[in-house]
């Protein structure tokens, strides 16, 4: 085997194109599925979060967590969910093993169920 080629996968042209999820003849968009966040919502949770440098601080603006996730063994990252207190989205606060906050703004789900 050429050296040069170890460790590459060839696929052939459209092997993992992307397409809209369908099922049973239902094609599903995002929109429907989740909310599109707020902007009144977006600027409430930017301002709180402007001064927490740590999970305690973050749980003292938005109060307990709807859940909290186990450290991930992977990246070491534990989690922590505020989605209740808000219309339109879900705030997901990623806490790394140096305790460094990532915070992520997505739109709250409307639908769990697809309707037949």
């Amino acid at each position: 085997m050429d050296q040069s080629r170890r460790g590459q996968h060839h696929y052939p042209p459209g092997a993992f194109e992307v397409r809209p999820v369908h099922w049973q003849g239902i094609a599903l968009e995002a929109g429907e599925l989740f909310a599109e966040p707020s902007e009144a919502e977006q600027k409430r949770v930017d301002k709180k979060l402007r001064n927490c440098r740590g999970i305690e601080d973050v749980i003292k603006q938005f109060g307990k967590p709807d859940r909290v996730w186990p450290k991930d063994k992977d990246t070491g990252c534990s989690q922590y969910d505020f989605e209740k207190q808000f219309e339109t989205l879900k705030l997901t606060v990623r806490v790394a093993e140096d305790g460094s906050l990532v915070p992520i703004v997505t739109g709250k789900q409307i639908k769990n169920s697809i309707e037949q």
